[in-house]
């Protein structure tokens, strides 16, 4: 697997937990199986999702993790699937068992906020993180197993920013990440 990164090389150990977290979470797929977006609706359509889930995003994001073959268009039509470490999942499983009150709830901005930069409450180039309107996050890419039931072989791997994590990220990505960028500005890991 590919992981984008901003820094240094991250230790073996750290990125072959993060791969085999990602290439063995979730159920295999079924051979013609119904796609997660007709099976579970709700993870797709904003007024099923807002009518199911209400304010508790947790709860929607713990479902999207653990729901096989469930994908987002991330990345301008590249399809991928959501992978939440062990520490975060759990995390998230608190806030959502708090409900929709809970003052750790996720935000979840509309489309208009199309980049980090167009947050309303702004955007540092820093590592900076709250586990609730920014997470620290790695792509996965060339994934040849078959995560989550998923056709997608790219997936967005979410880990605990302010906990113990050890899929969370190195000190070497927390000192170097200085902001999103594309592609051909990142530093890439295999």
């Amino acid at each position: 697997a590919r992981l984008a990164g901003t820094g240094r090389s991250q230790t073996t150990k750290t990125r072959s937990r993060v791969v085999s977290n990602v290439a063995s979470s979730g159920a295999p797929s079924g051979a013609s199986s119904p796609t997660a977006a007709e099976m579970y609706p709700a993870l797709y359509d904003p007024k099923q999702r807002d009518a199911k889930y209400g304010g508790n995003i947790a709860q929607y994001l713990v479902d999207c993790h653990d729901t096989p073959g469930v994908t987002f268009n991330f990345c301008g039509g590249m399809m991928f699937g959501l992978v939440l470490s062990p520490a975060l999942r759990a995390h998230l499983g608190e806030v959502a068992s708090a409900g929709a009150g809970d003052p750790r709830q996720p935000k979840l901005y509309d489309a208009s906020v199309a980049r980090m930069s167009m947050k309303p409450d702004g955007y540092d180039k820093d590592a900076s993180a709250d586990d609730a309107t920014v997470f620290h996050g790695r792509e996965v890419r060339k994934v040849s197993a078959d995560p989550h039931g998923s056709t997608s072989s790219m997936f967005i791997h979410l880990s605990l920013a302010n906990g113990d994590d050890v899929e969370g990220w190195s000190a070497e990505e927390v000192d170097e990440y200085s902001g999103w960028m594309s592609d051909r500005g990142r530093r890439w890991r295999d």
